[in-house]
């Protein structure tokens, strides 16, 4: 379960964080795919593995919620949590903003910026609904809606600042063109 999460974790913040280097980063000109970074599939894979990742995350809670294996999970529990309880609302939120971020990086006909920003807008929703369940989520009232506004504050500055040292490595590694 660790693994998974440290796994999903890492995978938004690197979907949302090299979305967004891009748009902050590159003037209009320097966006176009392979002009200066190359982006997409590496958007496509990240916003695969945060599904996967999600899913699995999911299914290893409920076994561990009922002390089972992920083969023997009961379904209708399983619905039950997914539609009556805040974890199983996070979850359908994160799912929902995470195929948006898929279906945007798989996107050709859409110019690069609205690309750019569908994915890091989806992955931002997404990465915020980590907090909604975590140690932020466990607060209550104003005390608790400010807790979990500072938590995705500092959640979305660590994908940016992760995501823009990705960026960095990605651009030094690319073959010098005579620039």
């Amino acid at each position: 379960m660790i693994a998974i999460r440290l796994g999903l974790y890492l995978s938004l913040m690197l979907l949302l964080g090299l979305a967004a280097f891009p748009l902050y980063a590159l003037r209009d000109s320097e966006r176009p795919e392979g002009k200066i970074l190359t982006l997409r599939k590496t958007l496509i894979f990240w916003s695969g593995a945060a599904i996967i990742l999600s899913v699995l995350g999911f299914l290893a809670l409920m076994a561990a919620m009922m002390g089972t294996s992920i083969a023997d999970i009961d379904w209708a529990m399983c619905r039950t949590i997914l539609f009556e309880t805040p974890i199983g609302n996070a979850w359908l939120v994160r799912i929902a903003a995470l195929v948006a971020a898929l279906v945007a990086a798989l996107a050709i006909d859409r110019s690069v910026k609205r690309r750019l920003i569908t994915v890091a807008t989806a992955s931002a929703i997404a990465l915020s609904t980590l907090v909604w369940t975590g140690h932020a989520g466990a607060s209550e009232g104003t005390l608790g809606s400010l807790h979990k506004a500072s938590d995705i504050l500092h959640m979305l500055a660590a994908a940016i600042w992760l995501g823009g040292i990705a960026a960095f490595l990605r651009i030094l590694q690319a073959p010098d063109d005579g620039i």
